[in-house]
């Protein structure tokens, strides 16, 4: 019995954890994208070269990384490109999340019925 309080709250915090940015207003990604750009352009020339990536670049193989997000293969990302992927990446995150919901739903659903058959 105390196990499954235990795990309702832990499913209740999950649920209520998921990703904010999957949340968030489009214009706001999108400003949150422009500012990331021109971080990452050293040269402010508009877009982002695979050095100057690679220099903001902080887990995995980050060459591999630019090679697959530069759809064109002109050696840079354009503001197009990285949007492209900003938006990728938003729509996996609502996907994601839109999963999470439904299995914590119905994790909620096992465990009140649980519950209310040990009470």
């Amino acid at each position: 019995m105390k196990y499954l309080k235990w795990m309702f709250v832990v499913v209740l915090l999950l649920f209520l954890a998921l990703p904010a940015v999957a949340q968030q207003p489009a214009g706001q990604v999108s400003g949150n994208i422009n500012q990331q750009i021109n971080s990452m352009d050293a040269n402010k020339d508009g877009k982002i070269s695979q050095s100057e990536y690679i220099a903001n670049c902080d887990t995995g193989d980050c060459a591999k990384k630019f090679d697959t997000m530069d759809r064109d293969k002109n050696g840079f990302l354009s503001n197009e490109e990285a949007r492209a992927i900003a938006s990728q990446s938003k729509q996996k995150l609502r996907e994601a999340g839109s999963q999470v919901k439904e299995k914590t739903k119905a994790t909620n659903e096992r465990i009140r019925n649980r519950v209310q058959n040990t009470d």
